[in-house]
């Protein structure tokens, strides 16, 4: 016996409420999809290299020109927008509660939406600066993916589904929505912003995602059984497939929609005082 498979016995032993076959009718039960040993290396080789990537692109972040002031019809839509997105995410989280699912309150869609709130109270700061930068570089395209491969296996009432749509777009519209108001100032230049942000994702969905789906036992945003898809075709190599394609699509939300909404920006400046 390898010391990997006696690894694998000693963590399955010890993390036996995890299946080790996956359910094709839940979203939200785990399984040994991929090996625990493997896992392990994974988690150190993303520590040690995503870790040194957020060390070397935060030293060469700048803020753009300073977010705009004053008041206007910007801040009446933004205040209707967000008070809406307060009431579907208390739904949310009652729903969760209810259901025996306040874990998955951790899932990116939630934790982008208290963001939100937390920009929306001081939006001059330096940390609102960091999230609405992560919002944008990765928070886009992750919730544009939700939305277009919605996953509704283990949703059983019809309310649920709707608030699901409307806490999806909001959390979606509102920083496009603070791009074009000058709301939040973004991080220059776009590649190393784009690095950046890339970085803190990965490092959250295995430090925080990944760890606590073993721990509780819920697949969290799948990081232990990926969902039907397109994820499916790379089979127990999925975890790679996905950071190279949240990089490419982190590419294209920074460096390429966000500059063209800016530059949209720039030539309605008329739009909201």
């Amino acid at each position: 016996m390898s010391y990997g498979e006696a690894f694998d016995i000693t963590i399955r032993a010890a993390l036996s409420h995890i299946p080790e076959q996956m359910d094709p009718k839940s979203s939200v039960i785990p399984s040994w999809y991929v090996r625990p040993c493997v896992h392990v290396v994974l988690i150190l080789v993303v520590n040690i290299l995503f870790g040194t990537i957020v060390q070397l692109s935060r030293r060469r972040l700048t803020r753009s020109t300073p977010a705009r002031k004053g008041r206007g019809l910007a801040d009446v839509v933004d205040a209707v927008a967000t008070t809406v997105l307060l009431a579907a995410f208390v739904c949310v989280v009652v729903s969760k509660i209810a259901d025996s699912k306040a874990i998955f309150l951790l899932q990116p869609c939630h934790v982008l939406t208290l963001a939100i709130f937390l920009c929306t109270l001081r939006p001059a700061s330096a940390l609102t600066s960091f999230l609405f930068n992560f919002m944008i570089s990765c928070g886009l395209w992750s919730v544009a993916l939700g939305m277009l491969f919605a996953d509704f296996r283990d949703y059983h009432r019809r309310i649920d589904i709707a608030v699901f749509w409307i806490h999806h777009s909001l959390v979606l519209g509102i920083p496009v929505m603070w791009i074009v108001t000058r709301k939040i100032q973004v991080y220059q230049p776009p590649l190393w912003s784009t690095v950046f942000n890339h970085a803190w994702v990965i490092l959250y969905h295995w430090d925080v995602l990944l760890v606590m789906s073993m721990i509780s036992g819920a697949n969290l945003n799948y990081m232990m059984t990926p969902p039907p898809g397109p994820l499916m075709r790379f089979g127990r190599q999925y975890h790679v497939a996905q950071i190279f394609i949240s990089f490419f699509l982190t590419v294209a939300a920074r460096m390429v929609f966000v500059p063209m909404v800016m530059s949209f920006r720039s030539t309605k400046k008329n739009w909201f005082p």
